[in-house]
């Protein structure tokens, strides 16, 4: 790995932590987190990033500091994992799965050091912020109750957004800073495919979520947690194949950045269900055939 100046790493560094610092902006962390990684490798992004948990902590900003460990655990066991030759998918499994069970350890040393009830406090600030929704919006129906019991899922839709996030807009950042771009990202990433037992796991959920409510609690919480996940799955998937059809037919930059927000916006489950879809259509191949697919330069 070549040296490159220690400005930009620190530049990343500073980016990752501010855009931490408000939880709302965090899953946006990943991007710099990604490209600091990549660029300077393991040894300076576990230093930097864990002086910044350090430092979150000694202040008492633990929101904060919960949020950029994470984060860094998650960028960083992707990295691990990619590096020896996995796939998209079995890389950002390996890396969801070991930072949620990063979390756990978080919470279950928290319990027994304060002996406090995780699930009394995040029924506490969920309803927090519900009453606050309700009071902007009063038609809106929130259940507090279900919301509390597919957090785990939620937590690790959270992870998979912020690490295709981190994925797809690394360029963009290494870009900004005049550094190396990765070659390949937006051909690995169009290649996103989960596996086929994927679509009997997402019917199994969606009997134990529905077809079974109130008959056995626990089969249902258990069944929605895996749907919210798998719905999320499905969705990249099926983003994967919106980004291979607009580089198919050169869609220019204004009218991808145009449907890109309406998916985000409003198209969101519509593009899940592009991707379960393609269990049995399989898009990419049939636009393959139609258009092969251009890898000679990024769109």
């Amino acid at each position: 790995m070549q040296r490159k100046p220690a400005l930009h790493f620190a530049l990343l560094l500073f980016a990752a932590v501010a855009l931490t610092l408000p939880l709302a902006t965090g899953v946006f962390a990943a991007v710099p987190m990604r490209a600091s990684r990549r660029v300077f490798g393991r040894g300076p992004f576990w230093t930097g990033h864990l002086l910044g948990v350090g430092i979150f902590a000694l202040l008492g900003v633990w929101p904060a500091a919960a949020a950029l460990g994470l984060l860094a655990a998650l960028v960083g066991s992707y990295a691990e994992v990619e590096e020896h030759g996995s796939s998209v998918f079995s890389s950002a499994c390996f890396a969801v799965l070991a930072t949620l069970g990063a979390a756990t350890i978080g919470i279950a040393a928290w319990i027994a050091t304060t002996k406090g009830n995780v699930v009394a406090v995040m029924r506490t600030e969920i309803a927090d912020v519900a009453r606050r929704m309700i009071e902007y919006n009063p038609k809106m129906e929130i259940n507090v109750d279900a919301i509390v019991y597919q957090t785990p899922s939620l937590l690790a839709v959270v992870l998979m957004l912020a690490l295709a996030a981190g994925l797809a807009w690394e360029n963009r950042a290494l870009g900004w800073l005049r550094l190396p771009k990765a070659e390949g990202v937006r051909e690995r990433l169009s290649e996103f495919r989960i596996p086929d037992v994927c679509i009997w796991m997402t019917m199994l959920a969606i009997l134990g979520g529905f077809a079974l409510r109130g008959r056995y609690p626990a089969v249902e919480n258990v069944s929605l947690n895996a749907l919210n996940v798998l719905v999320a799955l499905y969705f990249f998937q099926g983003l994967a194949i919106v980004a291979r059809t607009f580089k198919a037919f050169e869609v220019t930059f204004f009218w991808r950045g145009f449907w890109y927000v309406m998916i985000a916006v409003q198209l969101h489950f519509l593009v899940s269900a592009l991707g379960f879809a393609d269990y049995w259509l399989d898009f990419r191949t049939k636009l393959a055939k139609a258009r092969p697919f251009k890898t000679n330069r990024e769109a």
